[in-house]
């Protein structure tokens, strides 16, 4: 830290340091307390006989995450990677040199590293959402494994640091690009490779005996809505440190405040320097509050108009959706425009849902409605903010333009990873039980389990246990109902 400031009172900066620091690590365990509400959120959408399973995917991926993260992924996203060096000699990212006119406040680096941690692991999470129920648990987990160490922290270099290609091109406050859109759009690379569950769209009939087929569509309905809801009050606690910490991810710069006329009156210095401080944290949460609230609303006058019958889930990813539309804007939007983001992304999570089915997509948790759909979207929303009907149209052009180019980043690389992970499978099935590696009937496909371990349920088949009972024969003799 530099500049004048400096010799009015060192306990004030220290002061300044402490607040953010103590400010982004909470933060940061608000976005990891979110892994629990994905986990929660998933399980409850899923099949009673996949709970196990699921709570498996989520705990472990963020484990994953951690090691990955903390070995390749951060190195990349701060630059210093040999990744990042060859970038720069290819022309994909700029050297740089700290230009800033006064003295910054930054964050500890450990500080740092565990918040942004905490955004990794959520996007790696986003994906599990639209691969869950029938993916192979050891394929996701090196899915994981690549997107953590590689493909998010390229895309968060890249829009984030001062040396990436769109730093300052485009405004993605806390994500709704970098994060949820590159999430959901490796999820719907994922779903796609999948396919869908046995008996969703009519996946699987005359393959399997027609009792086990009806049996199937059944057993994949979601089987404890309470969880669900418990499970996105969750998120949408978490995404206040997702949003709001994001204010002071990158420091504070106190030669933003005018102090001319409190030289020799500390404790005004003191009071513009935490009003500053705290002023705009308070919009983005307000934001954050009030995008939700008009998403659900937006969800909802469509079933009044649609339909008597009001589906609750899709109430609930609703205001998951206008939690993303926000989170690209939280820093720029008023009250007003933050309500209009929250009531576009609600419709285009509505539209988002409206293909996935006429496109037999099976996404069992909406994770692309919510988090790709949006996500893409909640960029172009960046215009709303600008005020301008001249300069609207071209930011939300911008905007929209380097958005997709992010989402099909995540989409082709994802494809890559999963067809990368489905040889390992292969490989894995051939040399390991032979009963992993017989799938009857169905088209081999082994980024999937097998047909008799989906229809089964993982929890028994892999797991060797029941979320909600104890009677329990031995690990791959199990029997369950539909």
């Amino acid at each position: 830290m530099g500049g004048d400031l400096a010799s009015y009172d060192r306990s004030l900066i220290f002061g300044v340091y402490s607040t953010i620091n103590v400010i982004v690590f909470m933060s940061g365990v608000l976005i990891f307390m979110m892994q629990a509400g994905f986990m929660m959120l998933e399980t409850g959408g899923m099949s009673r006989k996949n709970a196990i399973n699921n709570i498996f995917k989520n705990f472990v991926d963020a484990c994953v995450c951690g090691i990955f993260f903390y070995w390749f992924g951060y190195p990349i996203l701060t630059g210093d990677s040999i990744l990042v060096d060859w970038m720069r000699e290819m022309g994909f990212a700029h050297t740089t040199e700290n230009t800033s006119p006064g003295p910054i406040v930054t964050l500890n680096d450990d500080i740092s590293l565990f918040f942004n941690f905490a955004f990794a692991a959520t996007c790696v999470t986003i994906c599990s959402g639209a691969v869950t129920g029938r993916i192979a648990p050891y394929a996701y987990l090196f899915f994981g494994a690549v997107f953590s160490a590689l493909i998010y922290p390229v895309v968060a270099f890249t829009v984030w640091n001062p040396d990436g290609m769109l730093y300052g091109v485009i405004h993605d406050f806390a994500g709704s690009l970098v994060v949820h859109g590159l999430g959901g759009f490796a999820g719907l690379a994922g779903a796609i490779m999948l396919r869908p569950r046995i008996g969703e769209f009519n996946f699987g009939r005359g393959q399997i005996d027609s009792y086990r087929f009806a049996g199937s569509s059944i057993s994949n309905a979601a089987h404890n809505i309470p969880i669900s809801a418990l499970g996105v009050f969750f998120l949408w606690i978490g995404w206040y440190g997702f949003n709001a910490g994001s204010t002071f991810a990158a420091g504070f710069d106190l030669s933003e405040i005018d102090l001319s006329a409190t030289q020799d009156q500390p404790d005004m210095i003191a009071n513009a320097i935490f009003e500053q401080l705290i002023g705009g944290f308070g919009q983005v949460v307000i934001n954050t509050t009030l995008a939700p609230c008009a998403a659900v609303f937006s969800v909802l006058a469509f079933f009044m108009v649609t339909q008597n019958k009001y589906n609750i889930s899709d109430l609930m990813n609703g205001a998951l959706a206008g939690l993303v539309g926000i989170t690209a804007n939280a820093d720029a939007a008023t009250a007003p425009i933050a309500v209009l983001i929250g009531v576009l992304s609600g419709a285009v999570y509505v539209i988002a849902v409206i293909f996935m089915f006429r496109a037999k997509i099976d996404d069992p948790i909406g994770a692309f409605p919510v988090h790709g759909a949006v996500g893409l979207f909640a960029g172009g929303m960046f215009a709303l903010t600008t005020g301008d009907m001249e300069l609207g149209p071209i930011v939300f052009g911008t905007q929209m333009f380097y958005g997709a180019m992010i989402c099909m980043f995540g989409f082709l690389s994802a494809l890559v990873t999963f067809w990368v992970a489905s040889r390992l499978m292969y490989v894995i099935k051939k040399l390991g039980n032979s009963q992993y590696f017989d799938y009857g009937p169905m088209p081999r496909n082994h980024l999937r389990v097998t047909p008799e371990q989906e229809l089964a349920g993982m929890d028994l088949e892999l797991h060797g246990q029941d979320a909600y009972s104890i009677n329990l024969t031995a690990p791959g003799k199990a029997k369950t109902t539909f």
